[in-house]
C-alpha cells in the first residue's frame, strides 16, 4: 500500500467521523472525495423584504390583507399591524417555504385607520430584529357606522397609556391641587423599588395607575409592558401621599414607567397628572 492509500482513508474517517478498516493484503483503490459542506443559518437575522397583497393605498375594513416576509429562513416571525402610530396587533406568520414567511390580517367592520404600516418581526433565541414596509395604508370602514375602533380586534400588543375615566357623575374640580414632588418629568431613575411621592388636598384619594413600555425602532413604537401599580392611597393630614413602584423582572434599561393619578375628594375629582420616568 501507498502513502497515498492511508492518506486518502484518514481523509475519509474525518469526513465521516468513523474510522475505516482495510484487511492486509488487500488492494483498495480510493479517489479523492469531494468535499461535504453544511448549510448553515445565518448568525445574524436579516429581513429582505416585506409585501402585502393588492396595490391599493385605500382598502376596506371586510377584506383581509396577506402579508409576505422574506427573511432569514427557520425562525419565528410575526406581522405587527401599527395603526396611527399608536396601536398594534400581532399575527403569527407561517412559513411557507425556507425563508418565505405569511400571515394574514382580519379587521372588524367597523374598523377605521388614518396611517397603517405592516411591520415585521423576526426572532431566534434572545436576538430579535424589526423592518418596516415602504408603504402605507388605509383602512376604511365596510359600513357606516357611528364611532369606530382603530386597528380591529385583535389582541392590542401596543397600546396608548390611557388612565380611565371616573365615573360620569364624579364633577372635575380643577382647584384640587395634584403634584408629584419626588421626580421630575422624564427623569432617568436607577434602583429596584422606586419610591414615588406627592402631594394633593389633606385626606384625598388619590388613583394610582403605573405602567411600562419599551420604545422601538427609533421611538416609533412602543412595546407596552404590564401594569405594575394599580391602587389607591389616602394622603395624610398635610396631603402629602406615596406608593412604591415594585422591581420587575423584566426591568431592562429604557424601559419607561408612565405614572397616572388622579385625587378624589367627596365627588369631586382633580385633573388627572401624568409623570414619565426611564430606567437606567
Amino acid at each position: 500500500m501507498t502513502n497515498r492509500y492511508f492518506r486518502n482513508i484518514a481523509y475519509l474517517a474525518t469526513i465521516l467521523g468513523i474510522v475505516s478498516y482495510v484487511p492486509l493484503g488487500l488492494t483498495q483503490t480510493v479517489t479523492e472525495s469531494p468535499v461535504f459542506r453544511v448549510a448553515r443559518s445565518p448568525a445574524t437575522l436579516q429581513i429582505i423584504s416585506i409585501t402585502r397583497d393588492g396595490d391599493r393605498e385605500s382598502i376596506t375594513s371586510d377584506k383581509p390583507i396577506t402579508v409576505t416576509i422574506e427573511a432569514t429562513p427557520g425562525v419565528r416571525a410575526s406581522v405587527l399591524l401599527v395603526a396611527d402610530k399608536h396601536t398594534i396587533s400581532e399575527t403569527s406568520a407561517r412559513e411557507i417555504s425556507p425563508g418565505i414567511y405569511q400571515a394574514t390580517i382580519y379587521f372588524d367592520s367597523n374598523t377605521r385607520i388614518v396611517e397603517g404600516v405592516i411591520m415585521a418581526r423576526l426572532q431566534r433565541g434572545k436576538q430579535v430584529i424589526y423592518d418596516a414596509a415602504n408603504r402605507p395604508f388605509s383602512v376604511v370602514r365596510a359600513e357606516t357606522q357611528p364611532g369606530f375602533t382603530i386597528g380591529g380586534s385583535q389582541s392590542s400588543l401596543f397600546t396608548r397609556n390611557n388612565f380611565n375615566s371616573p365615573n360620569s357623575q364624579v364633577a372635575v374640580n380643577s382647584n384640587i391641587p395634584l403634584n408629584f414632588t419626588s421626580h421630575r418629568n422624564g427623569e432617568i431613575v436607577n434602583g429596584n423599588n422606586l419610591l414615588i411621592m406627592g402631594e394633593t388636598q389633606p385626606n384625598a384619594e388619590v388613583s394610582i395607575k403605573v405602567s411600562s413600555s419599551l420604545s422601538l425602532i427609533g421611538n416609533f413604537l412602543e412595546l407596552e409592558g404590564v401594569t405594575l401599580v394599580e391602587q389607591t392611597v389616602i394622603a395624610d393630614k398635610k396631603g402629602n401621599f406615596s406608593f412604591t413602584i415594585p422591581h420587575s423582572k423584566n426591568t431592562v434599561s429604557g424601559l419607561k414607567y408612565t405614572i397616572n393619578a388622579i385625587a378624589m375628594v367627596q365627588n369631586q375629582t382633580s385633573q388627572s397628572v401624568e409623570l414619565t420616568l426611564v430606567q437606567n
